[in-house]
């Protein structure tokens, strides 16, 4: 029996079983719902819905679950059943399912955001990459939306740059692909939904607004150039400023970056955020750059 398919926000193509897997469709949706509430900073939540999305696409894989199996008992007859599933960091795995459950008896706080955010990143969204690889023959990277995949692999970079500081935050890691989901939401540029704002030059000049940002943070005597900005796609209004390498001094480094269209921002307290988003572009410009300022 056919199940009716719902209308997708950020996957293009469902795995071929959803028509018939109750279970498998469950976790595509609600794999969508973790998408939705990054966007709006409800980090815990998302990884108590990752989890959950986690038990329904291991419920309905060929790994002899039961109906009352959790997510413990499901991961380890996933693992008999595909060597790169036994693969995957146990410890890890243990750490996602225990603050699911502290998230879900005892509710959380802003503390919990990086923690949260630690575990979507380096556990929950690449465990269920991998089961739906090897159990369902679908790579979940390759089948959402460009954008929403760019912003993924963004997160991964940035994720795996600040594990490498003592201490350092993980909650901005899901910042950009958090902003460009809010972003689409408002503009109604995602599929299934109407338009309930208005977004570009309704709120003034871009051309006008990318040069008064330009020209306040030059009076601040900062080096900044115009690139195409990573989260809208607008060239020439994320406006960048740059430093200079600690390490390699001759090298021009991003330090911050704001769009001018859709308001993005990116600096310090967000570290390497920037660096992940521009450095491609930076360093494409930097003859140009190094010529208009006499570098």
């Amino acid at each position: 029996m056919n199940i009716p398919l719902s209308k997708r926000l950020f996957v293009t193509r469902y795995p071929a079983g959803c028509a018939t897997n109750a279970e498998l469709l469950s976790a595509m949706q609600t794999f969508e719902t973790v998408i939705v509430l990054i966007a709006y900073r409800r980090f815990p939540h998302a990884l108590t819905s990752c989890a959950s999305a986690l038990e329904s696409l291991l419920q309905g894989s060929s790994i002899g679950a039961a109906k009352k199996d959790g997510l413990q008992i499901l991961v380890r007859k996933a693992t008999t059943k595909s060597s790169a599933v036994g693969a995957f960091a146990p410890d890890e795995m243990n750490d996602l399912r225990e603050l699911r459950n502290q998230i879900v008896h005892r509710g959380f706080s802003p503390q919990d955001d990086g923690p949260s955010v630690d575990l979507l990143i380096s556990t929950g969204i690449p465990f269920m990459e991998l089961c739906l690889r090897e159990f369902h023959h679908y790579e979940l990277l390759g089948n959402l939306l460009p954008e929403v995949e760019k912003h993924i692999q963004v997160a991964q970079q940035v994720h795996q740059l600040a594990k490498t500081v003592a201490g350092g935050r993980m909650s901005h890691c899901l910042d950009s692909l958090s902003y460009l989901v809010r972003l689409r939401f408002a503009e109604g540029n995602l599929p299934g939904w109407e338009d309930i704002a208005q977004h570009g030059e309704a709120t003034g000049n871009r051309l006008e607004r990318v040069e008064r940002a330009k020209q306040q943070l030059e009076l601040a005597g900062e080096v900044t150039w115009p690139l195409t900005c990573a989260v809208c796609g607008e060239p020439d209004c994320a406006m960048v400023e740059l430093g200079f390498d600690g390490a390699k001094p001759s090298r021009l480094q991003p330090m911050a970056m704001t769009c001018a269209d859709c308001g993005f921002s990116a600096g310090p307290a967000q570290p390497f955020m920037t660096e992940v988003l521009t450095t491609d572009q930076v360093k494409a410009a930097e003859p140009l750059i190094r010529q208009e300022y006499g570098l």
